[in-house]
């Protein structure tokens, strides 16, 4: 790079010397004494006036840094600031503790540093490491007459000169080869970085707030070199620290940890403080000492593990708040975690896994772990932003905030090799088996008391991810653990669960029968014969069966019936076991039984003769009954659509990350799949539909026929034969219309009255901007008691979900519910009012009144805002009026639920007062 012209060289000279003159006016007494005398203050180390002494000092290096790096070819800059290092080495190791000067040069020399001075050019290498140790053990005591303050702000110079210029000298020192003269495992680098860990540890609490950073940067530089490098090649790396005393290597490790921690704690600036733990992490969960420390618990399980500690400790301090911290530890952890060879795609990875294995009882918890929804005053916490795994981890865009640090956990399961293919043994039967059981046992088996989970709640979402995690540790179920994991699947199949769940209960177990067809094909068999099913676990049984014997796995599960070790038998028993259910009363169940049946009877009976009953055939009705399920128009049409279904269910794909955290979720931030329960249904009343569109006309198309022939209801005058026919074909068509007029006004005077019979209000319950089902369920059961005309919501799905159905109580089956979104309000509002209704806004405004002040008229749209915003100024403009609520306590706002439904009670109280 060229250096600047000759002006711009000039300037920056006399910049250089401008800020480099302040520096030595800073450490003279009569400077210190000047920034202390503003307030004078004994005691902690980091007192107001230290801290006023070591920002000054802060700025004068910043300044000298952007000078760098905005010239870094000049040479004006580097030759003068050579010979300023020069001098400042040499006076630092030639002056006394006592002095003033020793605190100036060390201030000159970080200086210097920070504008590029290189410390080769000034002396050897063997020099550099003298000069270093000499900064090291730095330390001033000052002249007894000298104030204390003015002592400590001298200190606090020094110590923020010192550490700054050691994190400039370090990299250069333990790059250079020559300053240690040996090849020895223990080099003097290595003494002197241990020495430092020392020092460093006990200068934490005395070095100022601004150079805690410097600090930080040596320690991290120290650790990074006396730490073992992750190296595949072994013989070019000997773990020269571990093999030699195991001790001395894990004190050394606690105390870098221990130093780092502490300087990150103590670090005021939270951006600081993030940079510090992502280079914490991303030095001690590398794969290299992650094994170390495996392998020692594997021999000593009580054996100290600083790492593991480190980890535990980090992951309590995220908590479920901050979540920037958890994410940032498990995206680093999880990498190293998958070994030595993890960035290799032409190797296997003999390594992969087995530094996660004492870490299994906390993966198995953080799988279920959920993050804390972030207030918009912590968008700076972004957890995405903080994963910064060297890109070696990457989810989804698509991927629920909430779900980030499980997130890296399941692509961590996902990555490791498979059993039967470069797996280490060890990964499996002390990893990966004990957290499919802990999950099973812990979460999936513990059964709900009375009343099925609320939506949301932290027992549901539990059971949502635990199930989830066991999809993408599905192809882990191996043969010697098959059996037990199949009896504890199918007793979970008798618990009471939202169908969302259920979902993943199914996805798991048609996997897991796929691996083990005979173990699970067998206890398939006795679950479908009980007598004492759930319509919910008859339906779990059906969609599982349907899919491995109808869809698109049937080959994977059917290939136990064929060969020479075919189990002809237990096919039998699953023909027996699903004839049954034709007869259920649950229309899906039934509709999958008979698919399942056509599929099995052609493969227990010779269905190719035409005649359904020959001589000496016992089971003529099997090929009697395939007959009739193979040819009935009905039955044809809902086995091709519903087996449709079954072609479509991607199994492999929801046993995958990507398909985990790309699916949809619900307003509490948890898996939403489209369950097949409901495909199924939509399916029926497709064929139902179909089945009954060529019976009678519909009355809607009654008036069309008319208009279409008009013109044989008109006489003619030439042919009074021609007229009476005429009449007659009138009079036909027009009395089934006098008949859907009555029915019609029948209906009509049905929709004026509620379900008890009692005339419903003109009241129109708007909650087009309410989001939050629960709130909207609220409003649905308080409408419905005070016979509400209609709600308004914004999506008619909300009325599907599980826990509007437990809030609203049923209300929802007995009100009518409308739907208009929030795009279209402003325009349904305006049709209201044309219809001759009065737009009541329940908001606070500069024009609102007591809602007890307002005489409500009878046709009246009572519109409620959003949850926390309230009512959007484009919708204000449509409204008539605008009601509060009068309120005595401190709080000023309510529940939006609450505020609706004292709303619609006082326009009810109204309404019956002007009744009477």
């Amino acid at each position: 790079m060229m250096p600047p012209p000759p002006t711009i060289e000039g300037l920056l000279q006399k910049a250089v010397d401008f800020i480099l003159q302040h520096i030595k006016a800073l450490t003279t007494w009569e400077a210190v004494a000047t920034t202390n005398a503003v307030e004078r203050r004994g005691g902690a180390t980091r007192s107001d006036a230290t801290q006023r002494v070591s920002s000054k000092f802060a700025s004068l290096i910043s300044q000298m840094e952007t000078l760098h790096e905005a010239y870094p070819s000049s040479m004006a800059t580097s030759t003068a600031v050579d010979s300023m290092l020069k001098l400042s080495m040499e006076s630092v190791t030639s002056e006394t503790a006592d002095s003033l000067e020793v605190v100036k040069y060390t201030a000159l020399a970080y200086a210097s540093l920070s504008v590029g001075a290189n410390p080769l050019e000034t002396m050897s290498g063997a020099a550099l490491l003298t000069a270093c140790r000499q900064l090291l053990t730095l330390e001033f005591r000052g002249d007894a007459a000298i104030s204390k303050s003015d002592r400590q702000a001298a200190r606090s110079i020094l110590q923020y000169a010192k550490w700054g210029t050691l994190s400039k000298l370090l990299p250069v020192l333990l790059l250079d080869k020559t300053s240690s003269g040996t090849s020895s495992p223990s080099s003097p680098q290595d003494d002197f970085c241990s020495d430092l860990f020392e020092v460093a540890l006990d200068s934490v609490h005395a070095t100022p707030a601004d150079a805690l950073l410097p600090l930080f940067e040596c320690v991290l530089i120290a650790a990074q070199h006396w730490l073992p490098q992750d190296n595949n090649d072994d013989t070019n790396n000997e773990s020269k620290v571990v093999d030699d005393d195991d001790k001395a290597y894990t004190d050394h490790l606690e105390k870098i940890i221990s130093t780092l921690f502490t300087l990150m704690k103590d670090t005021p600036s939270s951006r600081t403080s993030m940079y510090m733990l992502n280079e914490i992490c991303s030095l001690i969960f590398r794969p290299r000492l992650l094994l170390d420390e495996a392998e020692r618990l594997e021999d000593e399980c009580e054996a100290p593990a600083p790492i593991r500690d480190a980890f535990y400790k980090l992951i309590e301090m995220a908590g479920t708040q901050r979540n920037h911290i958890s994410t940032c530890v498990v995206s680093w952890i999880a990498v190293g975690w998958l070994g030595l060879d993890s960035a290799s795609t032409t190797s296997k990875n003999t390594s992969c896994g087995i530094g996660a294995i004492p870490y299994a009882k906390v993966i198995a918890n953080l799988l279920l772990h959920k993050e804390a929804k972030l207030d918009e005053s912590s968008v700076h916490q972004d957890p995405m932003s903080a994963a910064t795994s060297g890109g070696k981890i990457a989810l989804p865009p698509e991927t629920n905030a909430l779900s980030i640090v499980r997130g890296f956990l399941l692509f961590f399961i996902a990555k490791l090799p498979d059993a039967t293919n470069g797996l280490d043994p060890k990964v499996l039967s002390k990893l990966l088996h004990p957290i499919i059981f802990s999950l099973l046992d812990g979460i999936c088996l513990t059964q709900t008391k009375g009343a099925m989970l609320t939506t949301g709640s932290l027992a549901y979402c539990q059971k949502m991810r635990a199930w989830q995690s066991l999809c993408v540790l599905s192809r882990f179920v191996t043969d010697d653990v098959a059996e037990s994991v199949c009896r504890k699947i199918f007793s979970c199949l008798d618990q009471t669960l939202h169908g969302q769940i259920r979902y993943f209960i199914e996805v798991f177990t048609i996997q897991c029968s796929r691996l083990h067809p005979e173990v699970f094909g067998k206890m398939f068999v006795q679950e479908i014969r009980r007598t004492d099913l759930t319509l919910q676990h008859v339906s779990s049984l059906m969609i599982i069966g349907g899919n491995l014997i109808v869809g698109r796995y049937q080959v994977d599960f059917l290939r136990q019936f064929e060969g020479e070790n075919a189990n002809g038998a237990r096919l039998h028993e699953v023909l027996a076991g699903t004839l049954p259910w034709l007869s259920s009363t649950q229309g899906f169940s039934r509709a999958i039984a008979q698919i399942i049946v056509h599929k099995i009877i052609p493969l227990v009976v010779d269905v190719t003769s035409k005649d359904s009953k020959e001589e000496g055939e016992s089971d003529w009705y099997l090929k009697s009954m395939y007959i009739f399920l193979d040819e009935n128009p009905e039955m044809k049409r809902l086995r091709d659509k519903q087996s449709k279904v079954f072609e479509t269910y991607d199994v492999d794909t929801m046993c995958t990350p990507e398909g985990i955290l790309n699916t949809p979720v619900d307003e509490g931030d948890e898996a939403n799949p489209l369950h097949v329960v409901e495909s199924m249904k939509r399916c029926l009343e497709q064929v139902y539909e179909e089945a009954h569109e060529k019976d009678a006309p519909q009355w809607k198309n009654v008036k069309e026929m008319l208009d279409a022939e008009g013109s044989e209801v008109i006489p003619s005058d030439s042919d009074e034969n021609e007229e009476e026919s005429n009449l007659v074909n009138f009079q036909r068509k027009i009395i089934p219309l006098d008949s859907l007029n009555l029915a019609m006004e029948e209906t009509r005077q049905q929709s004026l009255r509620n379900a008890t019979g009692r005339k419903k209000q003109d009241l129109i319950v708007c909650a087009s901007l309410i989001d939050k089902v629960p709130n909207v369920a609220g409003l649905a059961r308080t409408a419905e008691i005070f016979a509400a005309d209609r709600l308004i919501v914004p999506d008619k799905k909300q009325t599907k979900m599980d826990n509007f159905k437990s809030i609203s109580v049923s209300a929802g089956e007995w009100i009518q519910i409308d739907e208009c979104n929030e795009k279209n309000l402003l325009s349904w509002l305006r049709e209201q009012k044309e219809n001759g209704y009065t737009i009541v806004g329940v908001e606070q405004t500069s024009s609102s009144i007591s809602i007890e002040k307002l005489s409500f008229p009878e046709r009246t749209v009572l519109l409620l805002g959003k949850e926390k915003e309230g009512i959007p100024v484009e919708f204000l403009q449509a409204v008539d009026v605008c009601v509060e609520i009068p309120q005595l306590g401190i709080i000023r706002s309510l529940n939006v639920h609450v505020s609706g439904s004292v709303a619609i009670w006082e326009y009810t109280k109204q309404m019956l007062t002007a009744k009477k």
